[in-house]
């Protein structure tokens, strides 16, 4: 095989750089994707010693929200896949911070916080609010009211 058969010609290499240039300044997708990881990591850093995560940590706010829900609730609920979510209430389980029960009707199982799991989301919350104070200074606070409401926006139009 040779470089004419691998590389792009001079005008494909040409407009693809341009495609990727007009991305690069104008993708909604990357700010979600670099505000979500700048976000996430400042959750992280002050859960750290809590030995908790803040995907973990949104996930039994959920549960203290919404009360005791199965899975696929849940899943609906937080437009989250089935499958990544089982697997994340596992996790929770095996930390004693979710109980997983058997519906009484026997369709499934019900999740909800355990008496340690609500005692972290407790004794975590200044942690969280702490947190919530950095990114509303790093993103503005008009800024982060922006964001606050489309997501707000976009939860409700999921649920209807």
């Amino acid at each position: 095989m040779t470089d004419a058969d691998v590389r792009p010609s001079t005008e494909l290499a040409a407009q693809a750089s341009e495609a990727a240039h007009a991305m690069a300044r104008e993708c909604l997708g990357t700010r979600v994707r670099v505000l979500s990881r700048t976000i996430t990591r400042i959750f992280d850093e002050h859960f750290r010693p809590f030995d908790a995560t803040g995907a973990q940590l949104w996930l039994l706010g959920a549960m203290g929200f919404f009360g005791a829900k199965s899975p696929s609730e849940l899943a609906r609920a937080l437009s989250m896949d089935k499958s990544t979510l089982s697997r994340n209430i596992q996790r929770l389980a095996e930390r004693g911070w979710v109980v997983i029960d058997d519906q009484d009707s026997g369709r499934g199982q019900l999740v909800s916080l355990s008496v340690t799991g609500a005692e972290l989301l407790v004794k975590i919350q200044p942690a969280w609010a702490a947190a919530q104070a950095e990114v509303r200074t790093i993103l503005g606070g008009d800024e982060a009211d922006v964001l606050r409401q489309l997501g707000n926006r976009l939860w409700r139009d999921q649920e209807g």
